[in-house]
């Protein structure tokens, strides 16, 4: 992680933004910024100011943390899949979390909703071998 505080300063110095300024747009303290940018070690940014800080410069996180930018091969995604990705990158940090959320639940509710009707199915299942030995 040694890097990323070089990245950050090298962002923030490029783009002509104070670090109080960077500070303020994503919610950590000055002194954080400078930390993190001296790269001192007992301080490394949190998931969450990685996710601020990458949003806030619109780099990826592979890049902010690696130093070097991991893509997905556009073959590999549906056009579908790549419309839906082009359309979440151009949400605000606070609406993808809302989205990322809202896909959870649909998912956990989905998951809820199959093991009810397997159940469903199990027990009719079990119905009807019974009167068809009846």
């Amino acid at each position: 992680m040694k890097e990323i505080g070089k990245r950050i300063r090298a962002l923030r110095e490029q783009r002509g933004i104070k670090a109080k300024e960077l500070a303020e747009a994503i919610g950590a303290s000055q002194g954080n910024i400078s930390d993190w940018e001296n790269d001192k070690k007992k301080s490394t940014p949190t998931a969450k100011s990685l996710i601020a800080i990458a949003s806030f410069f619109d780099v990826s996180l592979d890049w902010l943390m690696t130093g070097e930018e991991y893509s997905i091969k556009q073959e590999s995604l549906s056009s579908d899949e790549n419309e839906l990705l082009q359309l979440f990158r151009k949400l605000s940090l606070k609406n993808q979390m809302k989205v990322l959320g809202y896909m959870e639940s649909m998912i956990s509710s989905s998951d809820h909703q199959q093991k009810k009707e397997n159940s469903l199915k199990s027990t009719h299942g079990e119905e009807a071998a019974t009167n068809e030995t009846a």
